[in-house]
């Protein structure tokens, strides 16, 4: 279980930062002191993946952190996320291609946003 003193410090740590992808998010878990590798994966629905390789409390900050209503995630466009290096791991989907089914993986680029 993440404690409210990590959610409160990224909290703050993205508040006014704009939208942020989860390798930044990462970042600032890692710098709060959060191992965040480990073999978890977070899913929007059957075969959507948003982010792969979280251990168990990179996990729990992050869905911890999504369910605050400070916290907006959103789809993102696959360029913020190449311009940190992340090569994804399946074909990328768009928001609008969110209720459909797929037979295999997909992955969502998602951002997250503090509002207030």
């Amino acid at each position: 279980m993440v404690s409210s003193d990590i959610t409160e410090a990224l909290i703050a740590a993205l508040r006014g930062t704009g939208g942020r992808t989860i390798p930044e998010v990462l970042g600032v878990l890692g710098s709060l002191g959060v191992d965040v590798e480990g073999e978890n994966a977070m899913l929007f629905g059957e075969n959507v993946v948003a982010w792969l390789g979280l251990s168990d409390e990179a996990t729990s900050a992050l869905n911890a952190l999504v369910a605050d209503e400070r916290v907006e995630v959103l789809p993102s466009d696959e360029a913020a996320y190449q311009a940190v290096g992340f090569e994804p791991p399946f074909p990328a989907i768009s928001a609008g291609q969110l209720t459909q089914r797929f037979d295999s993986p997909r992955w969502l680029p998602t951002e997250i946003i503090v509002r207030r």
